[in-house]
């Protein structure tokens, strides 16, 4: 009992302080905190509305909810997200305004879905409103190209594209590999998943979406892993990373497990295009990195010569080897960004409106070029 009471006035006094600290930080007005505590608030509380808009999938490992319309947290605002299952069965589709039927649709990962921005600003609305084709996004957050391969043939055939557009960026060489092992589990949820091997447990997952303190807690853990700059110049005002999966791709890319799982979804995808009668053209999607390696060279490790185009050249010579027609947005966005225009968000590697609007151009341009578009009408 002394002991007890030795230790309750103390430990009474660590619990008061964090409930005063939690409630601080709870109330405290956003715009007047530290940068990178609203940066760390913004990805947790993005995170947890993320997973809110999600159902487990057998086969998809997860997929979005049909008939959303949220709020979702972005970098300063709050983006619209509202999905529609257009009649296949309890899956959501992001709804970018366009009707069936679909002369073409777009699969792949964020890039594909443009979780950053809003619905009219998404490239393919872009591109819809360019063509006069009626183009859908079956874009996923997180989706792995063998994730893409899977809603192009069980979900995309139904709809009777002319068209599929599979966005690749250099994340899906690590989404892969994830996607594989968790197929080798046989487990019907991807992130249930996935949080067991990061060491997530419920409790954990509980404080991420409820506790302040938590989150810093665990993004200055998480931070410690990564390498990150601030780079302002040139009319340029970017966060730049150099997160383990990108160097882990660059370092050693012929000896990495993604790559084989690559050409397999690359491959399927070509199967089920060309099963459901439709051309398929891959965009390569670059990094806010990649197309910045002029200013971000200075920061990379030294004794490492990176090769900031390799992962996009390796699936553009196998896209070649195989026939698959493909769009590299890289040259396009390097040289419209060393104009000093900025494309990407600043903490986001995704685009924000303006890149969303050139991309959108880019690929509207590659697509003429290859004699993609216009598509025939179904009456021809």
């Amino acid at each position: 009992m002394r002991f007890l009471r030795l230790i309750s006035a103390p430990l009474f006094g660590i619990v008061f302080g964090l409930v005063v600290v939690e409630l601080v930080l709870h109330y405290f007005p956003r715009s007047l905190l530290p940068s990178q505590f609203r940066l760390l608030d913004r990805v947790y509380s993005a995170r947890s509305a993320w997973q809110e808009m999600m159902l487990g999938d057998s086969e998809l490992g997860y997929k979005l909810r049909p008939d959303l319309d949220i709020r979702f947290p972005s970098e300063g605002r709050e983006v619209p997200i509202r999905t529609r299952s257009f009649g296949l069965g309890d899956i959501g589709f992001r709804d970018i305004g366009t009707e069936p039927p679909f002369s073409g649709v777009a699969v792949g990962d964020s890039f594909t879905l443009c979780d950053d921005v809003a619905a009219e600003n998404c490239w393919v609305k872009h591109l819809a409103d360019a063509t006069g084709e009626s183009l859908a996004t079956l874009g996923v957050n997180g989706y792995s190209t063998l994730a893409a391969a899977r809603v192009l043939d069980r979900y995309g055939r139904q709809l009777s594209p002319q068209l599929v557009l599979a966005g690749v960026f250099p994340n899906d060489f690590k989404d892969n590999v994830h996607f594989d092992g968790w197929l080798a589990s046989g487990t019907d949820n991807y992130w249930t998943w996935m949080g067991s091997r990061r060491g997530r447990t419920s409790f954990g997952n509980w404080l991420a979406e409820h506790s302040m303190v938590y989150r810093l807690l665990d993004g200055a853990r998480r931070s410690r892993s990564r390498d990150i700059y601030d780079y302002r110049g040139n009319g340029l005002d970017y966060v730049f990373r150099f997160d383990r999966w990108w160097t882990q791709v660059i370092d050693d890319l012929d000896g990495h497990r993604g790559l084989p799982l690559m050409h397999e979804g690359l491959l399927d995808m070509k199967r089920s295009a060309q099963e459901m009668g439709a051309q398929l053209v891959l965009l390569l999607f670059p990094t806010k990195e990649q197309v910045h390696w002029e200013q971000v060279a200075s920061f990379a490790p030294e004794g490492h010569a990176y090769d900031p185009d390799l992962p996009t050249n390796t699936i553009a010579a196998f896209a070649r080897a195989n026939s698959i027609a493909h769009c590299d947005l890289t040259p396009a966005l390097r040289a419209e960004s060393q104009r000093g225009r900025q494309l990407y968000l600043r903490v986001s590697g995704h685009w924000n409106e303006a890149g969303n609007a050139f991309g959108a151009a880019v690929i509207e341009e590659c697509l003429r070029e290859l004699r993609v578009i216009p598509l025939r009408s179904a009456a021809d």
